[in-house]
């Protein structure tokens, strides 16, 4: 039973997750930016703010928007030779993996 459990809660790490064509790399609540401290703490809101929470990975060509674009992480000048490679720092540090999108005007 306890398997079954960490299974539901964990399906990343158990390497249990099904895609389906229908995922997107996306918040869908417009308060995520705001929430953005809980995404550790509470599950609800990783679930609604798979981007923000850095859940997922957005499609490089979308980047993050100018507002948004700040680093998650104190150390990601240490981790910056590993934006190309990692999602995971891609989400984390897009500032200094250069993800933030242009502003337009």
């Amino acid at each position: 039973a306890v398997n079954s459990v960490v299974r539901n809660k964990c399906p990343k790490t158990c390497k249990t997750c099904v895609a389906s064509a229908t995922d997107v790399c996306g918040d869908s609540d417009p308060n995520c930016k705001h929430w953005k401290t809980y995404c550790d703490s509470n599950t609800t809101v990783k679930g609604k703010c798979k981007a923000t929470c850095g859940v997922c990975q957005p499609s490089p060509s979308t980047g993050v928007s100018k507002e948004d674009c700040v680093d998650k992480d104190d150390t990601c000048k240490y981790w910056k030779k590993h934006c190309d490679s990692n999602a995971s720092v891609q989400n984390k540090c897009p500032r200094t993996c250069g993800r933030c999108k242009k502003s337009s005007g």
